[in-house]
């Protein structure tokens, strides 16, 4: 599995997060196909993206409790199309945010075994 950071905004609530997720979600095409919470993450909110008919779910996990979010993709539900859309995904929701830092240098190297997975 594959999992990408979203930097939070320390003062938003969690309200705002998720509004953050979904409507960021929205504008890039996305399709929310679950929204729930995970048992191993108590209090979470978790959703399942697809990108119309095409293969593929992208996974959203906001955890307040540690005040974390992140984006995952498991080795069995990776599309191509994920590969350019992750990185405008955590920027926008991070500029929802109001957070404003540097390049993650995890997503190109992220990004490199993507393409190598879907290569196989």
């Amino acid at each position: 599995m594959f999992t990408f950071d979203i930097d939070l905004n320390q003062c938003s609530a969690q309200t705002e997060i998720e509004d953050a997720v979904e409507s960021t979600c929205r504008a890039l095409g996305l399709i929310q196909m679950i929204k729930t919470d995970l048992s191993k993450y108590p209090g979470s909110t978790h959703w399942h993206y697809k990108l119309g008919s095409r293969s593929g779910t992208l996974e959203v996990t906001y955890w307040p409790q540690e005040q974390r979010a992140w984006l995952s993709i498991h080795h069995n539900r990776h599309a191509d199309w994920m590969n350019g859309l992750i990185p405008h995904l955590k920027t926008g929701v991070e500029e929802k945010l109001g957070f404003v830092g540097q390049v993650d240098e995890s997503i190109n190297e992220n990004r490199s075994a993507l393409k190598n997975l879907a290569g196989k």
